[in-house]
């Protein structure tokens, strides 16, 4: 697991935000969605799987912007 908290800017104004990421392994490609409040389904555009290749390498807007290195760090932990 990794974690990150503090002020964010979410494009409304700062919040503050306690966030947790896990590492699961999953032998499916879907993703639900079923569960995410009106604020998430208006800031977040988009849902996919990536390689940690694959977010160093995009110029596409990720966040949190250091997702590579945690992914990283928890794929070799």
């Amino acid at each position: 697991m990794a974690t990150r908290c503090g002020l964010h800017d979410a494009g409304r104004g700062e919040v503050f935000a306690d966030e947790r990421y896990f590492l699961v392994r999953v032998t499916g490609d879907d993703i639900d969605l079923a569960g995410q409040e009106a604020f998430e389904r208006e800031v977040m555009k988009d849902h996919r799987w990536w390689s940690v290749g694959e977010l160093r390498a995009t110029e596409e807007v990720v966040f949190p912007e250091d997702l590579a290195d945690m992914v990283a760090q928890l794929v070799l932990a």
